[in-house]
């Protein structure tokens, strides 16, 4: 697995995540993300699935198997059928009622529970008392929130009061790095410095209009078909503990993490160890390419050296010596 997003799967990152986030959009979808969760088979760590959008088989190989509880509410739909009368406490009352060890609770899609409660404030309160009960159990138990951009609850779960420490995990196709790399010569590091790269990406990464029209609109690509993915990771530590937030992009393909080098749809701009063809060609001597001389001999140089710059002897004028003198005149 790679180090950072490997190592939040299973639980073992430093700092620990009590709360991660997992943010899909209408081109892109962390479902296979989501199973890897979902398909922890860590013994010390009890898994909690409440399935309200996808089957539970969508998410799990075996649901029979031991460290597992589901609560499918798939089939429940309010005002056409038989509903809980109080969800929360359904939900509340499952986590309470969990063996008395580490657990991961995973909630397929925070966006029909706002939906089934019909109000984003509740859907806060109730996840809040969720991760606090989370929090209070034994490290590594977290709790995993998903949803889709654009979402009502993005801007409210993400805040430092809802939890200080968290991994927010949100996925990209990676025709957003092609066009990126294509449109704006701007391909991920170490092809360009992190500080270019992230002025260009994160502004256009939440234009969400401007990434469908990128993958779905005329000349796009169309969503991606073979299973890659690119992840954007962003860790929020605790103050104290040296950076605060930090920031990467890492690769997913059907048989887990990545680095991005090695996602097939991104060889075009990326070498194996990570470097582009576009900085090796910066770098490279173009004249021998042009039919017309363009170097200087080191006469012709000297020469050059001694022409006056208009703008770099600003307030100065030449005697027929070729020597400076200052307008301006002395007192």
């Amino acid at each position: 697995m790679s180090p950072l997003i490997g190592t939040i799967i299973s639980g073992v990152s430093r700092p620990h995540f009590p709360l991660i986030v997992l943010e899909s959009s209408l081109v892109q979808s962390s479902l296979s993300v989501l199973r890897a969760f979902a398909s922890d088979r860590d013994a010390k760590t009890h898994v909690l699935l409440y399935s309200l959008l996808y089957p539970p088989s969508t998410l799990v190989e075996n649901l029979s198997r031991e460290g597992l509880s589901v609560v499918d509410r798939t089939a429940e739909v309010p005002g056409y059928s038989d509903t809980c009368p109080d969800l929360p406490e359904l939900i509340l009352s499952k986590a309470r009622q969990a063996p008395d060890r580490p657990l991961t609770a995973i909630i397929d899609s925070a966006d029909i529970l706002c939906a089934d409660l019909e109000s984003p404030s509740k859907t806060y309160a109730l996840v809040a008392s969720l991760l606090s009960h989370i929090t209070a159990r034994p490290k590594p138990s977290r709790l995993i929130l998903h949803f889709s951009t654009p979402s009502p609850l993005r801007h409210l779960v993400l805040t430092p009061r809802f939890s200080p420490t968290l991994a927010h995990i949100t996925v990209h196709p990676p025709a957003l790095l092609l066009h990126l790399a294509t449109a704006q010569l701007t391909p991920p590091p170490p092809a360009s410095t992190p500080d270019r790269f992230w002025r260009v990406f994160a502004p256009l990464a939440a234009r969400t209009w401007e990434v469908e029209r990128i993958v779905l609109g005329p000349g796009g690509a169309g969503p991606s078909d073979d299973g890659e993915i690119v992840l954007e990771v962003l860790t929020r530590a605790p103050e104290g503990r040296g950076r605060n937030v930090e920031r990467e992009l890492e690769g997913w393909t059907p048989d887990g993490p990545c680095s991005l080098s090695e996602l097939d749809s991104l060889r075009p701009i990326l070498e194996d160890e990570g470097k582009t063809r576009w900085s090796e060609q910066l770098t490279s001597d173009v004249t021998p390419d042009v039919s017309f001389n363009l170097s200087l001999t080191p006469e012709q140089r000297k020469s050059r050296a001694k022409v006056p710059l208009p703008y770099a002897h600003k307030g100065m004028c030449f005697d027929q010596t070729n020597t400076v003198t200052d307008l301006v005149p002395s007192r």
